[in-house]
């Protein structure tokens, strides 16, 4: 296995980490109470079911969505000019600013809901 190959692996590791984490997230916002170990956990999200059922279904689509484009862009451009290792990396670190905004404006709306 070469090392493009092995990173490309890695890039589509990344992609299904974050695909799972979101339907985790959307159907405990849907089917569970509020719990202090797993889901979107604010002091604003502890303190009201609703509140906590929002945020989960909220932030789980928005994983879903993202691991999702995310996995069909690796695998519709592989083999094509935008597969260099660079443009994996860019990426990556699309994915990871695309979780931190959306985190930063979920937990923004949620600490207005909770008022």
């Amino acid at each position: 296995m070469t090392s493009a190959e092995l990173f490309w692996f890695g890039m589509v590791s990344v992609g299904i980490i974050i695909l799972i984490g979101g339907i985790i997230s959307y159907y405990l916002g849907k089917e569970s109470k509020v719990n202090p170990w797993i889901g979107f956990r604010l002091p604003s999200t502890l303190s009201s079911s609703e509140v906590w059922s929002w945020a989960n279904k909220t932030g789980g689509f928005i994983l879903i969505t993202i691991g999702a484009v995310f996995l069909a862009s690796l695998f519709i451009f592989r083999g094509t000019f935008l597969s260099n290792q660079l443009l994996l990396l860019f990426y990556g670190i699309d994915v990871v600013v695309l979780i931190v905004i959306s985190t930063i404006l979920l937990s923004y709306k949620v600490s207005h809901m909770a008022k």
